[in-house]
């Protein structure tokens, strides 16, 4: 029985319907109890006026969808225009409070449904991952995935890495983060029906206590969080959920995943993480070569941290006799080496445990954790008395040792497995930190450090003089005085190379990368700081070794075009084909859906890759080299956002082969990683999608198809671009009616919101560009232009690649996702904002056309009636959660205008509006 199938059984046997109507009334007394907890905190705190306020405000948020909206609009203008400022800013975190709680509710429907899902369903994951546990949240299994039941063979191991940013998406502080877990935990316990009435009323007291310190919390950090404080953000994932999340899963879950078609080694971690936090210097001056060494040392002292502390209880538990369990031969040499290497610690054993010298197990643990310490110590730049650890394969060859004589089976292959799986994967490292630069600074680093580069007038000279400096030519002094940053980043990450390992930092990518050079320039920086040993004697072949991936990230479209035009070039060339051999003939291309979809528009974006990513891996089969494609998704749909697990089907066939790399992104991290159970259905199915991509890739899409695809792109892109870039009013109306001039305020990152100073829209940041837009709620990047290029179509053919190409189908269930989540009726007041009231109504026609005739070609290619179709259920929860958010608009417009004119008492609650919208719409950018 599949997933779906046995979900049509629902809880306890239950039809599908009455499944979801289970489901949909627990989630309404979810809601409603939470409702009437805030209700007494709000009552507490902002007295019977701040309630009446609120009601008057939600009720005349109703009426903008009835028949009368011009009296609803009318009314609400005229009660937020009655606010002061400064007793604004309860009732806007008020809304925000509700919309905040519904995720909560929301979060513990879908958890109480996978629940429900894995008890009732059967062995096949595969099966299982691609119709989903959750029916209304099933992934699309048409698209003729199934039509070719052949798998195809030689797939290799899984390997998939998820890479966390720093990215400014997601606008919750951690403070506030801590307390929506605690509300959640505190009303998945409230569910029980066990419980005794004074228990049930104990955590009725915790929640409101939880919710009344949530709600006298900022929403909005005070200060602009540094580097170290993205980077304890990101590790504060690590520590409360993947750390065990990852382990649970691959000792679990792995080997079914994989299937017959793939090899899984025993030992090797399907499932490995990344980091751009301390490393990401593309754009963020603060990020620097001491940065990236702080952030590698907190990496290994929390990675160290975790392990000591997961060992310690097995320590105390593992009290096997000796009598009882037999010790092998790799334990008691483990032993008699600790007694010698560790004597002092032998002693004081010894001394306080006299009994454990019968009890081996217990004993070795002991010297593990010991020597753990002295590790932890040394990264701390202490100096301990006794041996530590050099790398994490040391530590796992004890734990291996002492899981061999464990004895009992159940013991072998329970927490102690997971425990290796922990080493495998995260290591003294914890997660890999990479390096990003952009390719000017590389450039500006060989201009200043390489004799002739600064004189070198063409790309074929820069190229010819890069490739004799890495082949033949002495390399100047590493440590040149006053060298440019991208030049003391490579010396950093030697550094870091030689005192953390290879595993802890090991990919440089390149931003913007469009030429050759670009790499060559970082190849020769890459060898100037020692991350590459040539040759040695007569046989060029032997003694090398680079520590370094060497990644362009092509991000634009001309760029995307010429990618393989350029790998081609790099693979050829002599200096890049030592780097090359010596990593083993791996590539590592890395694509951006931020960029270019703000320079295309989506679907034409989305095309580009697609194609680039085909010729990127035919070229690399042709030549024999392993290819990993890594890509730079967002989570919005304009940035490549998505469900990952139907992403990942829809990508060409050929291009995954089980290998995959994609970036996680601000609000992805805390929707995916904030609870360990929705940590483990995301991981596992993210692994289960590169398994089934790889051994049933999805089918070649016809020459018929690709041609219409072509057709739709290059329409999209034109009416895209005609808006975007050829009218000269868009610039000043995107200025003027959105927030953007505050964004900036919003404290949510280290990085500045502009890469330069420039044109106005050409220097704007992707994210930025994209969370303005979706604060007033018409999302234009999402979707405009799609129903121009759709439009210029054929309807029948559109309608058998929807039902017949993975990646059509994706795109067009994205599409629809993003037009059911706009709101021109709302975006039209944001209109409201321009100095030049002509312009911006020509605009709302304009976009009110666009956004007709795409919902209109949507709809007319899935067969829906509605978008997204949703259940009576879902319809009450989004019309419920639309009327905060409503309110919130227009209090934000009201605090615009006004802060805009002076008034600065508007500052604070209108930042807060932001961060209220951002929770209710779960994105931002």
């Amino acid at each position: 029985m599949s997933a779906l199938a046995a979900a049509r059984s629902g809880p306890s046997g239950l039809t599908a319907e009455d499944a979801v109507r289970h489901w949909d009334e627990r989630s309404r007394a979810d809601r409603a109890l939470l409702e009437r907890l805030l209700g007494e905190v709000l009552h507490e705190q902002g007295g019977a006026q701040l309630l009446s306020q609120l009601a008057a405000l939600r009720g005349a948020s109703e009426g903008l969808r009835s028949g009368h909206p011009k009296a609803a609009f009318e009314q609400l203008e005229r009660a937020v225009a009655a606010l002061d400022s400064r007793a604004a800013l309860p009732l806007v975190r008020a809304c925000s409070m509700h919309l905040a709680l519904a995720n909560v509710a929301d979060e513990l429907r879908s958890l109480r449904r996978q629940r429900a899902g894995e008890r009732q369903a059967a062995a096949d994951p595969l099966e299982d991952q691609a119709e989903g546990a959750d029916p209304a949240a099933a992934e699309p299994t048409g698209c003729g995935l199934r039509d070719e039941p052949a798998r195809a063979q030689g797939a290799g191991a899984l390997d998939v890495r998820l890479v966390l940013t720093a990215h400014p998406t997601d606008i919750e502080r951690r403070s506030v983060l801590g307390k929506r877990r605690a509300v959640a935990a505190l009303l998945e316990r409230a569910g029980d029906e066990r419980l005794a009435p004074s228990e049930r009323a104990l955590l009725e007291e915790e929640m409101r206590e939880a919710l009344s310190i949530w709600y006298a919390t900022d929403e909005v950090r005070a200060m602009r969080p540094r580097v170290a404080d993205e980077v304890r953000r990101l590790l504060f994932f690590f520590e409360t959920v993947l750390f065990d999340a990852a382990a649970e899963l691959a000792h679990r879950r792995i080997d079914a995943l994989a299937g017959d078609s793939l090899k899984m080694p025993s030992q090797a971690p399907p499932l490995r993480f990344g980091s751009w936090a301390g490393g990401d210097m593309d754009g963020n001056p603060h990020v620097t070569p001491a940065t990236i060494l702080e952030t590698l040392r907190a990496h290994r002292t929390l990675a160290l941290r975790l392990l000591i502390e997961r060992i310690t209880p097995l320590r105390q538990d593992f009290s096997q006799s000796e009598r009882m369990v037999s010790a092998g031969e790799e334990l008691r040499a483990l032993l008699a080496r600790y007694e010698r290497e560790l004597p002092e610690t032998a002693g004081e054993l010894a001394a306080r445990y006299p009994h454990e010298a019968r009890e081996p197990l217990r004993r070795a643990l002991a010297f593990v954790i010991a020597r753990l310490r002295n590790t932890l110590a040394e990264s701390a730049g202490e100096r301990p008395r006794e041996p530590a650890y050099t790398d994490a394969s040391q530590l796992h060859a004890d734990l291996e040792a002492i899981r061999a004589s464990a004895g009992a089976r159940a013991v072998m292959s329970g927490r102690i497995e997971r425990l290796l799986w922990q080493v495998r994967i995260f290591g003294f490292h914890l997660a890999t930190l990479e390096v990003r630069a952009h390719a000017s600074e590389l450039h500006e680093a060989c201009r200043a450090l390489l004799p002739g580069f600064a004189a070198a007038a063409s790309e074929r000279e820069r190229v010819a003089l890069l490739t004799d400096a890495c082949l033949r030519a002495p390399l100047p002094p590493r440590h040149a005085a006053q060298s440019p940053r991208a030049a003391a980043a490579f010396d950093a990450i030697a550094q870091g190379v030689t005192t953390y390992g290879a595993q802890a930092l090991d990919t440089f990518i390149i931003s913007n990368a469009a030429q050759a050079s670009d790499v060559l320039c970082a190849l020769w920086l890459a060898r100037r700081s020692g991350l590459f040993e040539p040759a040695r004697g007569p046989g060029r072949g032997t003694g090398r070794r680079s520590a370094l991936d060497i990644v362009p990230l092509f991000e634009w479209r001309v760029p995307l075009e010429r990618a393989a035009e350029v790998m081609g070039e790099l693979y050829g060339n002599a200096a890049y084909a030592e780097q090359l051999e010596a990593r083993g003939r791996h590539q590592e291309v890395m694509l951006g859906y931020s960029d270019s979809g703000k320079e295309m528009g989506y679907i034409a974006s989305q095309w580009a890759i697609y194609q680039a990513q085909e010729r990127l891996a035919r070229q690399a089969a042709e030549r024999r080299i392993e290819l990993r494609l890594f890509h730079g998704r967002g989570g919005s749909s304009s940035r490549g956002g998505g469900p990952a697990f139907r992403s990942i089907l829809a990508q060409p066939p050929g291009t995954v082969n089980g290998r995959i790399k994609i970036t996680e992104q601000g609000e992805v991290i805390t929707a995916k990683f904030s609870d360990r159970r929705l940590a483990l259905h995301s991981l596992e199915r993210t692994l289960a999608a590169v398994a089934y991509a790889s051994t049933a890739p999805a089918p070649q899409p016809s020459l018929a198809w690709r041609r219409e695809l072509d057709r739709i792109a290059r329409f999209a892109r034109e009416a895209y671009q005609r808006l975007v870039y050829d009218d000269e009013t868009l610039a000043q109306l995107f200025a003027q009616c959105t927030p953007i001039d505050v964004l900036g305020e919003l404290n949510i990152s280290s990085r500045p919101v502009r890469r330069a100073a420039g044109a106005p829209l050409e220097g704007l940041r992707a994210i930025p560009w994209v969370f303005a837009w979706t604060q007033t709620r018409i999302g234009l990047p999402a979707w405009y232009g799609a129903g121009s290029g759709l439009a210029a179509g054929e309807l029948e053919l559109q309608r058998e690649m929807y039902a017949g190409w993975p990646h059509f189908h994706a795109l067009i269930a994205t599409l629809e996702a993003a037009l059911a989540a706009s709101d021109l009726l709302i975006g039209a007041r944001y209109l409201s904002l321009a100095e030049d009231r002509a312009a911006a109504e020509r605009l709302r026609e304009v976009l009110l056309a666009e956004r007709e005739r795409c919902e209109a070609r949507v709809l007319a290619i899935t067969g829906h009636t509605q978008l997204m179709e949703p259940s009576e259920a879902a319809s009450e929860r989004h019309a419920w959660r639309r009327g905060w958010l409503d309110v919130l608009s227009f209090l934000q417009l009201e605090l615009l205008r006004r802060l805009r004119a002076g008034d600065e008492h508007a500052r604070e609650p209108l930042l807060a509006t932001i961060a209220g919208i951002a929770t209710g719409l779960r994105t931002t950018g």
